[in-house]
């Protein structure tokens, strides 16, 4: 388990750990949009992004927003013997639940709507207060479940899995898409520049030690 409290103070004192093989280095200047290496195994220490805090609140806020017309609105659309049937994004956890397929319906509900929604959430949560100047309640271990969750996010693979469930469904009906799914498109390339506009050693140096 990682110390955050050690991250605090080293942050402060201008020296930042490996994440990978823990070497202590000494923070030096680097040029704008360009990242510092680890002089032992060459992983990333730190990263030079513009604005990191404000750019990523405003991507998350806008996560948050976009969240509820993709999953309260329908993705596509099945019509099939003069029939239709409007699929959301609950839809595939559902039907799993129907099929009895318990553990996976909890692994897809889990990968497509609770972490991308606690992604968005968490870093909304952690960074608010940083751009007013604050600091949240608990902000280390807010950052610790945004990491963790931010690795369960997978609306790209989710939304891969939809398209091949299209393809193979067009074969006996038609599908057209709805509303939803450009929500949901939307909303993918959010989670990307979210996850490439954060910063998280910008957020230990802003924080100064407020664990």
């Amino acid at each position: 388990m990682e110390d955050y409290q050690t991250l605090y103070k080293l942050h402060s004192n201008d020296q930042v750990v490996c994440p990978d093989c823990g070497l202590l280095h000494r923070r030096q200047p680097i040029p704008p949009r360009t990242a510092a290496k680890c002089s032992r195994c060459g992983a990333t220490l730190y990263r030079h992004r513009v604005d990191p805090i404000h750019r990523t609140l405003a991507l998350a806020v806008t996560g948050l927003i976009v969240f509820v017309p993709a999953n309260v609105l329908s993705v596509m659309t099945f019509h099939f013997n003069g029939r239709a049937k409007d699929n959301l994004l609950i839809t595939g956890p559902d039907e799993l639940i129907d099929g009895r397929l318990y553990a996976v319906a909890a692994l897809v509900l889990l990968t497509s709507i609770v972490a991308p929604l606690l992604k968005f959430a968490g870093l909304t949560y952690v960074l608010l207060p940083l751009s007013l100047g604050r600091a949240a309640w608990k902000p280390a271990l807010a950052m610790r479940v945004v990491r963790f969750i931010s690795e369960w996010s997978m609306l790209d693979v989710y939304l891969l899995a939809m398209l091949v469930c299209t393809v193979k469904l067009g074969t006996i009906g038609h599908i057209t898409a709805s509303t939803g799914l450009y929500a949901l498109l939307t909303l993918i390339l959010l989670s990307i520049a979210t996850s490439l506009s954060f910063d998280e050693d910008a957020v230990w140096l802003r924080l100064g030690g407020r664990a």
